[in-house]
């Protein structure tokens, strides 16, 4: 399923949204195609609009290498996911 068809989670991440901008800060709700990684969503919060459009358009910027034609740059892209997932895996086992 394509996360932005989940319905429950997109109420979610709007309730959420909206509880942040009521509090002054600024957000912005990013979906993201990263082919054959998957549909995401995020939600970038900051208390400018600079900061949270600046984090919307490096997560565009990023999002660009899974669809390039070159396979050097997918395959790093690739790398770097895997490397992200192992370290996030470290960090959550030594914070138990």
């Amino acid at each position: 399923m394509n996360i932005l068809q989940n319905q429950k989670a997109m109420e979610i991440i709007d309730e959420a949204a909206e509880k942040l901008r009521s509090i002054g800060l600024v957000c912005w709700v990013s979906p993201t195609d990263l082919r054959e990684f998957g549909m995401t969503v995020s939600l970038h919060v900051g208390e400018t609009e600079l900061a949270v459009s600046a984090a919307h358009v490096a997560q565009g910027e990023g999002a660009v290498a899974p669809h390039l034609a070159d396979e050097k740059a997918r395959e790093r892209f690739a790398h770097q996911v895997a490397d992200f997932i192992a370290d996030t895996a470290v960090f959550k086992a030594s914070s138990k």
